[in-house]
């Protein structure tokens, strides 16, 4: 299916970008994880979309949450019927769910309209989505003063006031957080399925890795790593990383490089020894453009650093030290002898 003209309103009418959003297909995960991916474009439909989906997820008791939903894919559900009736159900489609979600909404307001009224306390939740395209680099301040340093084709939600109990943000991308301290109100980063939670403390979190993997960085302070909310959980220390297997649903535990892994925060792409697929990543991460080899060593290395540069004068230095030669087709760069 073509998910390019999609809008908003239609991903969150999709039953297996549903199922996505609630992680509850393993495959439909995994296929939206990739398709956002390669179709940045489309992220800030996408987040829209995540936006009216939280609406309940964010309101609803999760037994209400779960029935809701269950009532929508009944509906979407239908048995085949002849030609012309399938064509003017998936013409109408549409147009019903947006009466169901203005329903879902209705009930969503009640509730709190009820809860505010017993609580004597008017509180309203408005979600913000800040997106930075290719080449983009941003410092977000949130709410309780939390600063959020967000990367090139990344992706941060987060509520324009945190409530009482909890701090909870989504990321898609990578940021670096240096979180305020506050033991009554722990700060959580949703990232797919993974949720790290902190009370204060700087990490860095990155889900682009081309190997399918998110991982969380410390630089300083604690933070407890836990899979889909399960029970059970991980404790990571300063200068030790979480790489964990979005596929295999593994994780493994190191050590890692802190200049290398913040540098972007300031602007600079830092290579060590790094083989041709790790630039390429990088290149990717900071600029949007592919980078490809023809007939190159396998064991291909390079070392280097540089500080708000363009990816032209990257490629030209690399060139330059390693006697190559570069050929550019739109988006994509080739590196060859």
């Amino acid at each position: 299916m073509d998910y390019k003209h999609y809008t908003a309103e239609d991903f969150a009418s999709d039953e297996s970008f549903i199922n996505y959003f609630l992680s509850q297909n393993a495959e439909d995960v995994e296929f939206w994880e990739a398709w956002k991916s390669h179709h940045p474009e489309k992220l800030d439909e996408v987040y829209n979309a995540h936006q009216l989906l939280e609406v309940l997820k964010f309101n609803l008791p999760e037994a209400e949450l779960e029935q809701e939903f269950l009532k929508m894919d009944q509906f979407l559900s239908v048995p085949n019927q002849s030609a012309d009736f399938t064509k003017n159900y998936h013409f109408n489609q549409f147009k019903v769910f947006l009466v169901l979600l203005a329903g879902f909404v209705l009930m969503v307001a009640s509730w709190e309209i009820f809860r505010w009224n017993k609580e004597n306390t008017i509180m309203r939740t408005e979600m913000i989505v800040r997106h930075n395209p290719f080449g983009q680099r941003s410092i977000i301040q949130l709410s309780d003063g939390t600063q959020v340093s967000l990367n090139a084709n990344s992706t941060l939600t987060f509520p324009k006031e945190f409530g009482n109990n909890s701090r909870k943000v989504e990321l898609d991308g990578e940021a670096f957080f240096e979180v305020s301290k506050d033991k009554s109100r722990p700060f959580t980063v949703k990232t797919a399925n993974l949720f790290t939670t902190v009370l204060g403390t700087k990490f860095n979190v990155n889900s682009h890795d081309i190997n399918g993997t998110i991982q969380v960085a410390l630089v300083e302070g604690k933070v407890k790593i836990t899979e889909d909310k399960k029970n059970g959980s991980i404790l990571l220390l300063p200068n030790h990383k979480i790489s964990y297997s979005k596929k295999a649903k593994t994780f493994a535990k190191s050590g890692f490089d802190i200049e290398q892994t913040v540098a972007w925060k300031n602007g600079e792409i830092v290579f060590k020894n790094s083989s041709f697929e790790d630039v390429a990543q990088k290149l990717y991460q900071a600029y949007g453009i592919n980078l490809q080899k023809e007939q190159l060593d396998q064991n291909w290395h390079f070392t280097g650093k540089f500080i708000n540069t363009d990816y032209l004068s990257i490629i030209k230095s690399i060139c330059y030290a390693k006697k190559l030669n570069y050929q550019v087709q739109n988006d994509t760069i080739i590196i060859k002898r």
